[in-house]
């Protein structure tokens, strides 16, 4: 018994063991089996045929496959990790056949991944390895093309036939057609020979291509394409015959859509756009010609092509800086009516405004007007930006006051600026009343009284309410007249009585004959004390407040005499009627020495100026 039950489980388990051999999983049959179902994308079942599979059953790594399979799905990142631990940690050694379609599997997920630092170093490491591997032809065309040499990539492309490759994983043919199908290679080709030149053939591809696809992303690149076949073929036309053309070219380039999935491509045609644009805006043409370009840029702007309309939108405002007349000004109205609110508007708008912020801040003044047209005229909101621009030249006159001269040339260039920007009433008022306060501090400084003179004359020129503004000045001058008077203070007294003078202020409180008296008495204490430069001083405004003083006049003459300064005393002296013993003599001796001091004095300015061109 014991022997008939050892020898029955002894058949059992060979016959067991026969069945697992004859029945067991084939990996090339497997694998193919999972490759016939990715074809079908029934990623599923590809799956599940690759998971009865051990990692050591097949003569690639399990990896590469299940990484094809991720790709497949458009899962990129997945894919990607599947590849790196293959290359980072194999299983067992890589053959060199097998690390290049790994290196290409990644360099396929760079590219929909749009991660072209990695893209191009796996194509050329790739290539180096195998350079006579008809998939490294294909890669190294994709590379060629993407960096604009279509020269090149129309002759690695030819060279592409997958049909010759018999090694490998024999899954890199299959993942080829699905990523990159036959329509998608064709169209691709026949942008290289539109941009060799050859438009006939590469038009005829397109065109026959277009009818053919089932595929919208493929078909609105197809549309793209045949629009640069039609621009390009323009060149070979004179000028003023092209306009059916770009009217084509506009056409398909507007139903090319959206071209998320081939904004690369898009990328390579924008160049072509752009240099359309360009030559068509920036050159002297007429008006028809000038809308072909406005079409062109409204080309860039559906497609977003940022840095190519700020290129084209500074080189514009440029040229209109240069040369600023009216018919830059018509320019900057089709500019407004064409692009209104676009990102081109905006450019020209802005790089004109930087334009006149610098010529604010660096006093280039007569350049303000002519660039102000241009801004208002591009301006949606023309009183907004006025009132911008109207607030920074404020700020730039408060600026340049301090470091004007004293004629205040510059400030008044801006005040006027400021004025034909059509501020209000109020807004007057209000710069004149700092400009009044700016005023009251240069006349607290030394030298810087004429400063404050003409400021003062600033602010009553601009503002509404001027009898107010004439009361301010007249408070103001008068007190200071108080002051300058208590501290004795003649060369100040006779600063403000000129600016009193100048604004028209009764001065006749201020020279009442005690005080005439006082001063003159001032004056010939000083000169029985020897200091001629103080009696001098009062002498000299005593003769302010009273030009008919014949000893004024004789205290001038005589302290300019001590002082040495002869042509001073003999003007002096000469005006006097009734002049006294002292005065004839010191009259006579100024006679005598008044030439030598004017021989003097050229001879000082002649030894300045050779000094000045020995310098």
């Amino acid at each position: 018994m014991t022997k008939r039950v050892i020898l029955i489980l002894s058949l059992f388990v060979g016959c067991t063991a026969g069945s697992y051999m004859l029945f067991k999983p084939k990996p090339n049959s497997q694998t193919g089996l999972a490759l016939s179902h990715l074809k079908e994308n029934n990623f599923t079942a590809a799956d599940k045929a690759l998971r009865v599979l051990s990692t050591q059953s097949t003569d690639y790594p399990l990896a590469l496959y299940k990484g094809y399979i991720e790709q497949a799905r458009g899962r990129y990142l997945e894919s990607k990790l599947y590849f790196h631990a293959l290359l980072k940690d194999p299983p067992k050694k890589l053959s060199e056949e097998a690390t290049v379609e790994i290196l290409l599997a990644q360099a396929a997920n760079a590219f929909f991944e749009q991660r072209d630092p990695e893209l191009f170093p796996l194509i050329e490491t790739a290539r180096n390895l195998a350079p006579h591997n008809p998939f490294v032809f294909f890669f190294t065309g994709l590379r060629n093309y993407f960096s604009a040499d279509y020269k090149e990539a129309l002759k690695s492309w030819s060279a592409f036939d997958p049909a010759e490759s018999t090694d490998g994983s024999g899954w890199m043919a299959s993942m080829i057609d699905m990523l990159f199908p036959t329509s998608w290679r064709q169209l691709h080709i026949a942008h290289c020979l539109t941009e060799e030149g050859d438009l006939l053939s590469g038009r005829e591809i397109l065109e026959r291509e277009s009818h053919q696809l089932d595929n919208q992303e493929l078909s609105n690149l197809a549309t793209l394409f045949l629009g640069l076949t039609y621009l390009k073929e323009a060149h070979h036309i004179p000028l003023d015959q092209r306009g059916s053309y770009y009217k084509l070219a506009r056409f398909y380039f507007e139903r090319s859509g959206t071209m998320e999935a081939y904004d690369r491509e898009r990328k390579l045609i924008t160049h072509n756009v752009e240099k359309e644009a360009r030559n068509l805006i920036l050159t002297d043409l007429d008006s028809e010609k000038l809308k072909w370009g406005f079409d062109f840029v409204h080309t860039l702007l559906d497609w977003k092509a940022d840095h190519a309309i700020e290129s084209i939108a500074v080189e514009l405002a440029d040229k209109m800086l240069q040369q600023r007349g009216a018919e830059e000004v018509t320019l900057c109205q089709q500019i407004r009516q064409e692009f209104l609110g676009s990102p081109f508007h905006a450019r020209v708008t802005q790089k004109l405004l930087d334009t006149m912020t610098l010529s604010l801040r660096q006093g280039a003044t007569e350049e303000l007007y002519d660039v102000w047209a241009m801004i208002e005229t591009l301006s949606p909101s023309p009183k907004l930006l006025t009132k911008e621009i109207a607030s920074l030249t404020s700020e730039e006159i408060f600026r340049t006051i301090n470091r004007d001269g004293k004629t205040l040339a510059h400030t008044r260039r801006y005040i006027t600026f400021w004025e034909k920007l059509g501020r209000s009433g109020q807004e007057r008022e209000q710069l004149a009343r700092d400009l009044m306060t700016h005023a009251k501090l240069f006349w607290q400084q030394e030298n810087q009284e004429k400063k404050g003179e003409r400021l003062m004359e600033l602010a009553l020129k601009l503002c509404v309410n001027k009898t107010q503004m004439e009361g301010q000045i007249a408070s103001y001058l008068t007190s200071l007249y108080t002051m300058a008077e208590e501290s004795n203070l003649m060369g100040r007294l006779m600063q403000i009585f000129d600016a009193m003078d100048r604004f028209q202020i009764n001065k006749q409180e201020l020279a009442n004959p005690s005080k005439l008296a006082n001063h003159l008495a001032d004056a010939e204490y000083l000169y029985d004390a020897h200091n001629y430069s103080l009696c001098k001083a009062h002498a000299l405004w005593v003769l302010k407040l009273d030009p008919e003083s014949e000893r004024a006049q004789r205290l001038i003459g005589l302290s300019s005499f001590n002082l040495g300064e002869y042509n001073r005393a003999l003007c002096a002296l000469k005006q006097l009627e009734n002049p006294d013993e002292d005065a004839r003599k010191a009259l006579m001796l100024s006679q005598v020495f008044a030439p030598q001091e004017q021989e003097k004095h050229l001879c000082q300015i002649d030894n300045i100026d050779n000094f000045e061109e020995t310098e």
